[in-house]
Parts: structure tokens; sequence; C-alpha cells
């Protein structure tokens, strides 16, 4: 599989200093027919894998330049969210090996478990903090020092402003103010749907540490994404896609059809956003108007 980026991709990465904004498809290369659906780079804005996606990708000897339609401009991005009991296998070299074979152009790395009070003891939580920090910088270091061109896009840890705005100012400069932000949390058999929820927490986030931009995992819903912060400019969910195309069961034509006006769609939910300036205008003008 020979990607648009080609040969050059490898020297244009180190160009980019955050990822791009819009709609990251989460998928799995390694399965049949899913490299086809993206193929056309007007499909999606980038392309999300999980840690055991790398593996994968690693045993097959794949790398981001055998990728169809990837570059920096839509860029490869890895991801360790992902359960926890694969999480406390790990370490970190085995964490980072696969990295470094597939060469993504982006990864989010070193994920710890932080949940809230009554599902974690805080004392846990709080030490969980200190070891991610430690940890995501130690990641971008290695990955510096070793030359690879991965770069390293920082999860947001926390539950509560403190702690949010503790990570935040930790893990700032490692990508330019940009920061994953998970919310599989809030979704799901056991979750339900705790949209309001998630709105809240997004909302905080937005307001304690004011980050330069938010890529979203777990949420690609045009529906869901309006009126988020402004700050939130990429989602990437894996759901969302898979039940608009039906790709096993529709024509290619059709599939990518669907998958370019969803990408229309989630871009312009996004950009539906608030920003902290017009928030302060509007409740001005709801006090005084």
């Amino acid at each position: 599989m020979s990607g648009e980026g080609g040969r050059n991709s490898r020297n244009q990465n180190t160009q980019q200093t955050h990822p791009p904004g819009g709609f990251y498809s989460r998928v799995r290369l390694t399965r049949e027919g899913v490299p086809e659906v993206f193929a056309p780079s007007d499909t999606a804005d980038g392309l999300m894998i999980d840690h055991p996606e790398l593996v994968r990708l690693q045993s097959a000897g794949t790398t981001v330049e055998d990728v169809l339609a990837v570059s920096p401009e839509r860029p490869l991005v890895a991801t360790s969210t992902v359960p926890d009991e694969y999480l406390k296998t790990l370490s970190l070299k085995e964490e980072l090996t696969p990295v470094r074979a597939v060469n993504p152009h982006w990864y989010l790395p070193f994920d710890v478990p932080t949940y809230k009070d009554g599902d974690m003891d805080p004392e846990i939580r709080a030490q969980n903090l200190e070891d991610y920090i430690h940890g995501v910088r130690r990641v971008a270091t290695l990955l510096h020092e070793a030359e690879c061109q991965t770069r390293v896009l920082p999860l947001l840890k926390g539950v509560y402003a403190d702690e949010l705005r503790y990570c935040y100012d930790h893990i700032e400069p490692l990508a330019d103010g940009y920061v994953g932000v998970y919310v599989g949390q809030f979704f799901g058999p056991k979750a339900g749907n705790q949209i309001r929820q998630c709105r809240e927490w997004l909302r905080t986030i937005d307001a304690v540490c004011d980050p330069t931009g938010i890529v979203l995992i777990g949420l690609g819903s045009p529906r869901y994404l309006e009126g988020l912060p402004a700050s939130v400019v990429a989602a990437a969910g894996r759901y969302v896609w898979l039940r608009e195309t039906e790709f096993l069961d529709t024509p290619i034509e059709e599939a990518h059809r669907r998958l370019r006006a969803l990408r229309a769609e989630i871009s312009e939910a996004v950009g539906t956003g608030y920003n902290q300036l017009s928030l302060q205008q509007f409740s001005q003008e709801a006090v005084h108007g």
C-alpha cells in the first residue's frame, strides 16, 4: 500500500506542531476492506488506531509509509486509550517498540486510569496523575532522542478542575497546547448515554485550562458535537462511521460518498463551538440586556 504522503512524509512530519482539526476515523487498518474505504483523502481528516492495532501493523511489517492516503496533513494517529487490563501488562519499552516500528505521525501515550471519587481512591488517582505527567514527558524525550518521526499528542488526565489544570500546565508544551481528551467513559452499555455530563466536563476543561485545541476521542456524532467549546477542533469515533457507511454491505463508491457527507457534518458541528469571550459576552447580555 503506497501512501499519498510517500517517502517525503518523514521529513514533512517534523514541521507539524499540532494535528489538524476535523474528523478522525477510529479504524482497524488490518481489517479487510478498511484501507480501501478510507483511501480517498477527502473521506476523513485523519485515521486513528489503538495500541493493539499498532502491534498488529508491526507484526505485518507495515509502516506509516505503507498506509493508503495518510500524510502529515492527513495523519495516522495512534492512541493508548485502551482497556486498563491491557495497559497493566505493558512496560514502557513494550509500549514504544511498535510506535518506533510503525512511525505514526502522532501518538497519545502512557494512558493511566483516573476515575472520579467513589470509583477510585483520590490518593491513587493523584499518584496516577503524577506517574502520567512523568511518563508522557519521558516518552516525548525518548522518541526525540531516537529521531523517531512520531510526535506526542498528550492526553489530558484528571477529573476535577484543579487536577485538570495541574496536568495541562505540565503537558502544554508537548504539542503547542493541543491535547487529546477521552470521553468514552460517558457512553456505552454500562454508562448509558451521559452526553449532558460529557458536555459539562468539556466546558470545565475549556474554562480552567483554555487549551489551544482538543482532539476528542470516543465521540463522533455530529449532533452531540454541536455547541461544544471552540477549543474542540477534532473528533475521533468508530461507531458513527461504521453505522453510517455499513461498508461491508455497501458498494465502495457509496461508502465513500457517505463518509464525505459525515466528514462535512462533523466539520460543521465542530465549527459551532463557543469560545470564552463569546460566552462572557453572552452572559453579560443575559444579565444586562
